[in-house]
């Protein structure tokens, strides 16, 4: 499971952000920077780590088909796999962030979990996929096991 922010589970209980509803996003993280539970907006995790540069048409991705289920006594958040087209080949990323777009801008942002890994995909013209696969359990759940 990915380490989740403080203030994304703070606004997903208060019914302020709906995991289901299509306004989940993920970004990159390329370097430097670490998880911290209170940071609490996007612009403070970007303060600590650098996104992918969208020179070479990298983008933020909306996940597909986000869902928030139950199974197995676990609540848990899944979508389909995220994938991030046009990579630069040279870049590598450190963690994929997802988080709740208010269509504010990156101050009004919620961060919502830090995920670690990426399995990394070559295409032709010396761009690549990266590519972070749903864990079976979700991005993030809760259990009461």
């Amino acid at each position: 499971m990915a380490n989740v922010y403080e203030a994304g589970m703070q606004k997903t209980l208060d019914g302020t952000i709906d995991l289901d509803a299509g306004s989940v996003k993920a970004l990159l993280i390329e370097t430097g920077g670490a998880f911290a539970a209170t940071d609490a907006t996007v612009t403070a995790v970007l303060t600590g780590g650098d996104e992918f540069d969208a020179d070479s048409g990298y983008a933020r991705q909306t996940l597909a088909s986000p869902a928030v289920s139950i199974a197995a006594g676990k609540v848990k958040f899944t979508s389909n796999n995220v994938a991030f087209t046009n990579v630069d080949s040279a870049d590598t990323a450190i963690a994929m962030l997802i988080y709740w777009d208010s269509g504010g801008g990156d101050g009004t942002c919620i961060p919502l979990c830090w995920c670690d890994g990426a399995d990394e995909v070559f295409t032709d013209n010396n761009l690549k996929t990266l590519t972070y696969n749903c864990p079976a359990d979700g991005w993030m759940y809760r259990s009461n096991a």
